[in-house]
């Protein structure tokens, strides 16, 4: 066990080695963040954005589970791409992978935020070509088609199908990832 001491505040830290977890009290991680400038605060937010990128598995049945016990990590990992306007691959594959698990659960309009900040991202960072944008633009239609909303998903669709012709052949758009 680690104690912190902050002032005459002392607080308990658990961390729990064969889960491989770490939990900081909640009033430990405010006064840490109260005592960062921004541009440290930035620079927390991208690395906490890739450790639960790198955390957060592809959405499969099977990782149900662990993407469940991931989401609430990721939903502030969201936040914060919002909050600092982060911008890069990481973070669209983050909100990507999220918003793709919320998909498969039924949770349709925060999917479809999640998404349009992702294609966002991606287009930022890459070429329009890129596979990436192509999946980002696919996924988008997928959800669009998986609520009816065939007029918004038609021209996605469209532009997912011209970025596809120029990718390789064995690598084409095989559904949302």
């Amino acid at each position: 066990m680690l104690f912190l001491k902050r002032s005459s505040l002392r607080v308990q830290t658990i961390s729990a080695p064969e889960a491989q977890t770490l939990t900081v009290h909640r009033l430990v991680q405010a006064v840490l963040k109260d005592e960062m400038n921004e541009e440290a605060q930035c620079q927390w937010a991208e690395r906490a954005v890739c450790a639960v990128n790198s955390a957060f598995p592809d959405v499969k049945y099977e990782t149900w589970p662990k993407l469940e016990r991931l989401l609430p990590h990721a939903r502030i990992c969201a936040e914060l791409i919002e909050q600092w306007k982060i911008v890069f691959s990481e973070a669209a594959r983050l909100l990507n992978q999220m918003a793709y698990y919320l998909w498969q659960r039924a949770q349709y309009v925060e999917a479809e935020h999640l998404l349009q900040r992702a294609l966002a991202i991606r287009e930022k960072v890459l070429e329009p070509e890129h596979p990436d944008v192509a999946q980002s633009l696919n996924n988008l239609a997928g959800l669009y088609k998986a609520q009816g909303k065939y007029g918004q998903a038609e021209p996605l669709y469209h532009c997912a199908h011209v970025a596809e012709k120029t990718l390789p052949q064995e690598r084409g758009i095989t559904g949302v990832m």
